[in-house]
């Protein structure tokens, strides 16, 4: 890395990085290729009392500033981690991208519920240690040990890509706290659980475990869903059967391979109808709670309420609650009388994750969500063909899928930095956990906890948070203006607007100017903070600084214009001013702005 009067140069090469990709190894200015050449300059800056190297001229061609591979692995790991440090490109650039991937799908998955059940009886024994009452204490996890325990794994975790695809599917497969399930952390914690399990497995999987967790049985309203008593005008629930078809798996209308639309006569082709979403209802009922909240005297009915229930076990059939009789998907898929309700279950879910549109459905939802906003066609193609055939003739294999989705040249080549039709708004919660993954983080008993209600407020959101079961925002959200005036879409612009955006500038101001990056309020100390000594090193020096906060925060894209903002704001704190905290002001201030700078914000 380039300091003092290299700096120049620095920015020429970083520019200059794509270069690369068209042209031969060491055949442009800045690649290394300095044999037998000699770089004199008028003058060469050396600071003994900043720098231990000397800004040699010759770093101009010997290719010690060139930093392409570095800014292009944290591009990557903003992708497919929800934060990373230093460390971590490290890891990317050894092992390269797919040896990365793969070693992600070895790694041992840190399941969230047994940290919300350790958080859980921390935050009880400590209450009960300090005179409480244990009637007064919550019956069972409820959400703030949810998010007590999903920071704190993700603040120590090493399954990295695991966590980024699981939050992914939480936004297309939702159960959120919104609702019924605002005190349930335990059913919050088992939901994230199915999703981390089936991340790297296979979609037919992971629809059937949705489909039988009890906590989607709350949020969709079909645990305790009843077989038809019309002389009681009873009729299945048909909330569940019409979302597994519009939010989890097919769509609204028929779809070709790269996701556009089929077409009839120029007319949109509907997927489903009201009968299919009729007999779909009738196949999920008779499912209810598989176990009870211990030591509450429940025994299992179906019909038996959520506030006894167990949520860590999958749903149970109950048969006579079932309803029988042939049901008909798709108008000519026939699930036939006879079955038990599983056997219903199974045949529709198979049924549901032959259709054709499965493929391109998911694959542009996932592309949205780890990589860009407007992915091509040909792109979404790609990705849906792999979970059509994984290349061994198995469909929805998810390690394939994210394969395709990461190591697509959509996703990893130049280009998309020179499109400005290629970006994607990074979502106020991942802004959040990498920032906190990539500082030294302290609390003196390693709790990573943090309740997040604040920034969840005023940024605008948090983990199993969403507003409804269509998430924060839809796939095709785009607000007024040139993006949705060149038909494109822009869908985390949904959250961000006159309150949010000044909100999530204030939440970044408290974390670094008042050092308290997480918060919880059970235990003492209550926040964990930022090791400013982490950053001594560059304090003397902005522009190290400012070249540490491009390369692992800015992912390389920091620009010219922001960079001076910075520098400026930097050497306006000078050491021997008595009112001036020198080492403390420009770390805080210099991550600060770029935090809240478009740079950081958007991604290409």
């Amino acid at each position: 890395m380039f300091s003092g009067k290299s700096l120049e140069w620095y920015l020429i090469l970083v520019c200059l990085s794509c270069i690369p990709m068209v042209l031969p190894a060491q055949s442009y200015y800045g690649a290394g290729n300095s044999t037998g050449v000699t770089v004199t300059a008028s003058s060469v800056h050396v600071d003994t009392f900043i720098w231990t190297d000397s800004a040699s001229a010759q770093n101009v061609i010997n290719g010690s500033g060139m930093l392409h591979e570095t800014f292009e692995a944290a591009r990557f790991l903003a992708q497919a981690t929800l934060g990373y440090d230093s460390s971590h490109i490290e890891d990317a650039l050894a092992l390269g991208y797919e040896g990365w991937i793969d070693d992600q799908f070895n790694q041992d998955t840190s399941f969230v519920l047994p940290y919300v059940d350790s958080t859980y009886y921390i935050v009880r024994d400590s209450f009960l240690a300090g005179g409480g009452n244990i009637a007064d204490f919550q019956r069972r996890p409820v959400f703030k040990h949810l998010s007590y325990g999903w920071w704190w794994v993700n603040m120590t975790n090493e399954d990295l890509l695991r966590h980024r695809v699981a939050t992914a599917l939480s936004e297309i497969l939702v159960v959120s706290k919104v609702g019924a399930l605002d005190q349930f952390g335990d059913a919050l914690g088992a939901y994230y659980d199915i999703l981390l399990k089936n991340a790297f497995g296979n979609y037919q999987d992971l629809l059937t475990e949705v489909s039988l967790s009890p906590s989607m049985g709350v949020y969709l309203t079909h645990v305790n869903n009843p077989k038809a008593d019309t002389a009681l005008n009873i009729f299945p629930d048909e909330n569940y059967a019409r979302e597994i078809l519009q939010l989890f798996t097919i769509g609204l209308y028929d779809l070709n391979l790269d996701g556009s639309p089929v077409l009839d006569d120029g007319q949109l082709v509907p997927a489903y109808g009201q009968d299919d979403i009729r007999d779909l209802a009738k196949v999920f009922t008779g499912l209810s709670y598989s176990s009870v909240l211990p030591g509450y005297g429940q025994s299992l009915s179906f019909g038996m309420g959520r506030f006894n229930a167990g949520f860590r076990t999958p749903m149970m059939m109950y048969e006579d609650r079932h309803e029988t009789g042939d049901k008909i998907i798709f108008e000519t898929e026939l699930i036939p009388d006879g079955q038990t309700g599983m056997e219903d279950i199974e045949d529709a879910i198979q049924i549901i994750f032959d259709h054709p549109n499965v493929g391109p459905f998911l694959a542009y939802r996932l592309i949205q969500r780890l990589v860009k906003s407007n992915p091509s066609p040909a792109y979404v193609e790609r990705v849906a063909s792999a979970f059509n055939d994984n290349g061994s003739g198995v469909r929805g294999d998810m390690k394939a899928v994210i394969k395709a989705i990461l190591l697509d040249i959509e996703a990893r080549g130049c280009e998309a930095r020179e499109d400005d039709r290629s970006g994607r708004l990074i979502e106020p919660l991942l802004r959040y956990t990498h920032l906190a993954r990539a500082l030294k983080l302290y609390h003196p008993s390693s709790y990573f906890w943090n309740r997040a209600n604040n920034y969840d407020k005023w940024a605008g959101q948090g983990i199993m948070s969403s507003p409804s079961v269509f998430n924060w925002f839809t796939p095709f959200d785009a607000p007024n203006g040139p993006i949705l005036d060149q038909g494109l879409v822009a869908p985390e612009f949904t959250i961000h607007d006159a309150r949010t955006s000044i909100g999530y500038i204030n939440e970044i101001r408290r974390m670094t100017h008042q050092n308290q990056v997480l918060e919880q309020f059970d235990l003492q100390p209550q926040y964990v903070v930022w090791d400013w000594a982490d950053f001594g090193a560059y304090v003397n020096d902005p522009e190290q600084y400012i070249n540490w906060l491009d390369t692992y925060m800015c992912r390389g894209e920091m620009s010219l214009e922001t960079r001076n903002r910075i520098r400026t704001a930097l050497k306006g704190f000078q050491r021997y001013i008595s009112w001036n905290n020198y080492d403390h002001y420009r770390p805080e201030t210099g991550l600060f702005l770029l935090l809240i700078s478009p740079d950081y914000v958007i991604t290409r």
